[in-house]
């Protein structure tokens, strides 16, 4: 007795149903294809805004070193042309003057080349601890213009601004910041009273040196600080660049007259942690 071969037989309703699940599986692994190179993309695309930004970042950094430095540069050449002609002969002119009047015009006119000298070149901050300089240099802005001007810098953020890991040319642009904001503030303001407090916060989200400029002057709108009306406020860029090229954050709020809280600026620089241990 033969055993005989048994062939099953396929029905067309099965094959459609295999084909079908064949259809479906590559439909569903061309879609998972599409969508993994489409995310894919996604990523590189990313991935080159963000190296683009990175560029444009460093470049900016390194505009903004460049004009600071080439702006230091010609101060420190008009302050020594200053210094060794115009101061110079003034004085000779002040041991040959006739009367007291001339002698009085003449001796005003050296003080204030010599005022022009100082703020034009500070003193070396390599020399001597930054809240020291910047003391100084309120006095002599109170000396000059008669305005109220409370100063304080907290221990604990004077040991950061002073420290030797704070570069020269960081602390040099903390300066210059204060330095142009009382300028505003002497030029623009018609303020009767400045605060300058410097603090450190130790919240780790926070942790660094908050600086705080407040005056109760007549204030501008903050229009004024948005997009290209801040290009043609030299000083205002110039301070964001020297924020900026120190590691920190500058804020400027200002209310004019008729606000809630009165008239006034206020201008905040954050100074994080990480930008005293670079």
């Amino acid at each position: 007795m033969h055993a005989s071969n048994f062939h099953p037989r396929i029905s067309s309703e099965d094959l459609a149903s295999l084909y079908q699940t064949i259809h479906s599986f590559t439909l569903f692994f061309i879609i998972l294809a599409f969508l993994c190179c489409v995310g894919l993309l996604a990523v590189v695309i990313a991935l080159i805004r963000i190296s683009l930004a990175k560029q444009h970042e460093k470049e900016s950094n390194e505009y903004a070193s460049h004009v600071i430095t080439a702006q230091e540069e010609e101060r420190a050449r008009i302050s020594a042309e200053l210094h060794d002609t115009v101061a110079q002969d003034l004085c000779v002119a002040l041991s040959m003057a006739a009367n007291e009047n001339q002698r009085k015009i003449l001796h005003d006119s050296i003080a204030q080349i010599r005022s022009l000298c100082y703020m034009l070149v500070p003193p070396s901050l390599t020399k001597q601890s930054l809240s020291s300089a910047l003391k100084g240099f309120c006095l002599n802005f109170i000396d000059e213009t008669k305005i109220d001007l409370h100063f304080l810098i907290r221990e604990d953020a004077a040991a950061l601004l002073n420290s030797e890991k704070f570069s020269a040319q960081q602390k040099l642009n903390i300066y210059r910041i204060v330095q142009e904001s009382l300028m505003n503030v002497k030029k623009h303001a018609n303020a009767s009273e400045v605060s300058i407090f410097a603090r450190r916060e130790n919240k780790s989200e926070n942790e660094g040196v908050y600086l705080f400029i407040e005056d109760d002057g007549n204030g501008f709108s903050q229009a004024k600080l948005a997009g290209n009306h801040m290009e043609k406020h030299f000083g205002l860029r110039g301070m964001n660049m020297r924020a900026r090229q120190t590691g920190g954050i500058l804020t400027i709020n200002s209310r004019t007259e008729g606000s809630e809280m009165g008239s006034g600026t206020e201008i905040q620089l954050f100074i994080p942690i990480g930008a005293f241990e670079k």
